[in-house]
Parts: C-alpha cells; structure tokens; sequence
C-alpha cells in the first residue's frame, strides 16, 4: 500500500506528528511519501522519506512573532493565488504517485484525492477558529468545514471531550473519528539521571516566533544564571555561548530525550509540542505566541486545569519564580501522571492506521 501524506508546512508540528503513523506505516512494509512546505520538507527527507516541495501558504508575522491579522486579510489574493498554485501542483503530484490514500494534515491533499476518487483523510484538532472576531470566525470556520468536509474521514487527533486537550476540537459529524493525541516517540521507562534539577526549553515555532522568544529569554539569562542548584537547556534559533549553568543548542537529534530528563519544560504551546509534554507528564510552562489564539486558548485551558502553567510573553521576568513554583507543584505532577496514562491508552497512531486500512 502506498499512503500520500499532505502535510501544512508553518512550523514543525504537523509533519511531526504524521511521522508517528508514518513510521509504522514503513515499518510494516507500507510506501510513505510526503508533500509540505517550509522546515517541514527537510524534515521529513532527514527521516529518510520522499518529499515534495510545495507552494507555501503562509501568514504574515511581526518582529514580536504574532500574527499580522491586518496584513494577512490585505494580501489575501496572494495566499489565495499561492492556494490554487498548490492545489494544481498537489493533483499533479498525486496523479502521478497514485496512492492507496491520501492523508491531508491541515492541508489540501484531499481535495484533489475527490477529484481523482482517491480514499482520502483529513487530520486535525482544529475544527473552528479564534481569532479575527465573530464574524470573521464564523466566516473562517464555515471555509474551514467546507474545506475538511471534502474528505472521507475527519480524524480529530484529540482524546474525547470532557478529556480533550484542546477545547475546540469537537466535532459531531458520521465522519469524524477522534483517534487520541499523535505522539511520535513515545515515552518508555524514564530514568533521570541529573545531579542538578534540570530545566529545557524549546525556543522553537514559524517565522519570526522563536527569534522573538529566544529574545525574551535572554532577557532573563542573568535570573537563570543565578539558580545555581538548577541546569538549563535552550533549544535556541540562534548559535549563543552557553554561560554556567546555561546551555545553548541549535539542533538537538531528539527533543524527546529531554523531554525524558527535564523536571520543567517550558516552550510555546504549539499542539503538537503540548502533546507530547503531556504524554511524557511533564510539568510545563507554555508561553502562546503573540495573538495567536490557539496556542493561548490551549495554554488557559490547561492552566486552569491545573496541568500547566500559562505565561504571557511580555511577562517573562515571572518565568524564574514559576520554574522553581513548578517543581514543587505535587497536585500538578498527580494530574499529569494521571492523564499521561490516558494518552497513552489511546495509541493515536494505530487508530488512524485502523482509519487508513478501513479505507483503502
């Protein structure tokens, strides 16, 4: 069987978690290829996967990493030129690897799979927006619904409410299945090996979002710096000299062995990036980029359940204190090992495999 996978190329999070299915896809003999845009492409070659190029489908972004509303709306004949360049490339591409079925992770693979009567899924957690007001909502997310409707099978990469991640995920729809949170490297037996209370954080995102936050963070080095008793590891965009008790990465092979180390972890609240400090129960601090209303909308919510801590960006001075306020959270660590369990009951990447194999 040969499975197309049609991944949204902002950020790293899609292709991702597609890799978690992919995976046992190759495993077991099946022909995985990719099509995306951006670091995305990169990353699925580098895990040793054909990929196509595709046009980008992009926002616009300030220097402070959040998103441009005003700009993005203006140039929106732009996107939209870039959108029917990319559904023209992608049928192409399609016709001629002729797959079993087509896998669209928020992108547009499966509309051109209907045109060619291809089985095809559309993956996401996302089902409506908050973002540009009522009205601009309800208009983006009836486009939105037209759009993922097109496929044969929604999967919603979420557990089932009152235990989903991310609040507006729910979808009742004969169409929609929810599959469980697509984690790809799961979290084994965990074995910390620190003589110091480690901290890591993922300075990560699109565009200009990780130069904004790594900003934010070295504003603050002189406070890390000053917790002797703590060792922090920084992902960072940027080649930075490490300094005591602080060390500074480009690339780490796997973010998932720190993810097993650290007792903190504080990063954006990217959903991907979330899922897997949950299954891992990890306690987190996530700061949402600016106006990105997802990623705030996830980080409130599970502030409030009392699984994370939410941080604004503008607030980074707290981010010292709520490091070391974290650690000693022990009601925290409860829930998390709890719902780290659930995640891992629900194996997201077999139950779209089911999905996969149903529809072939």
């Amino acid at each position: 069987m040969k499975v197309y996978i049609s991944c949204n190329g902002l950020g790293l999070g899609h292709v991702g978690r597609s890799l978690a299915y992919a995976n046992k896809l190759r495993d077991r003999g099946d022909e995985v290829v990719f099509a995306s845009w951006g670091p995305a492409v990169k990353f699925a070659k580098g895990e040793g996967y054909r990929c196509y190029r595709l046009p980008a489908v992009d926002w616009y972004d300030r220097d402070d990493g959040s998103l441009d509303f005003f700009r993005t709306v203006l140039y929106s004949p732009l996107i939209l030129y870039r959108m029917l360049k990319l559904l023209k490339e992608e049928r192409q591409i399609i016709e001629k690897e002729a797959p079993s079925v087509v896998v669209s992770d928020s992108n547009f693979g499966h509309i051109a799979a209907k045109k060619l009567g291809i089985p095809s899924i559309f993956l996401t957690h996302q089902i409506t927006f908050r973002q540009g007001g009522k009205l601009l909502d309800k208009i983006f997310g009836f486009l939105h619904k037209s759009n993922f409707l097109k496929a044969d099978k929604i999967c919603i990469n979420d557990l089932k409410y009152p235990d989903n991640i991310y609040s507006l995920s729910v979808l009742e729809n004969e169409k929609a299945i929810c599959v469980g949170p697509l984690i790809r490297v799961n979290p084994g037996i965990q074995q910390k090996k620190n003589k110091k209370k480690m901290c890591f954080i993922l300075v990560s995102g699109p565009k200009q979002s990780p130069y904004a936050f790594e900003k934010e963070i070295l504003g603050v080095e002189d406070e890390l710096h000053g917790m002797e008793d703590w060792e922090f590891v920084i992902k960072t965009p940027s080649e930075i000299e490490g300094k005591g008790n602080i060390r500074y990465v480009r690339w780490l092979d796997s973010v998932h062995e720190y993810l097993c180390k650290c007792d903190v972890f504080v990063s954006r609240s990217g959903y991907s990036t979330v899922c897997d400090a949950l299954a891992y129960a990890r306690k987190s601090i996530f700061i949402p980029q600016i106006n990105q209303r997802e990623q705030e909308i996830i980080a409130d919510y599970l502030d409030k359940k009392q699984m994370a801590v939410a941080l604004e960006q503008g607030e980074m001075k707290k981010l010292p204190g709520l490091i070391k306020e974290s650690y000693e959270n022990t009601k925290m660590q409860e829930k998390l090992d709890e719902f780290s369990s659930l995640i891992g009951k629900n194996k997201g990447a077999e139950n779209i495999i089911r999905v996969i194999d149903d529809l072939k």
